[in-house]
């Protein structure tokens, strides 16, 4: 069996997940929101893929009273 991995960029408004294995790379978006995410975690199931990591990073500009 083949090992899967997926990698998950976490935008405000979107999910990028990219599953890879050794014969294969396969790229989803997803709106950031609970309907969504659980279609990610259908589409992770789908293909046997446990393994997930996830990336986000963000500027948040605060403005002080």
């Amino acid at each position: 069996m083949t090992e899967k991995f997926c990698g998950v960029d976490v935008h405000r408004d979107l999910l990028v997940a990219t599953i890879l294995s050794d014969q294969t790379k396969e790229t989803r978006r997803f709106v950031n929101d609970a309907n969504d995410i659980d279609k990610l975690k259908e589409w992770l199931k789908d293909h046997k893929c446990n393994q997930v990591v996830m990336e986000s990073t963000s500027y948040r500009k605060s403005t002080r009273l």
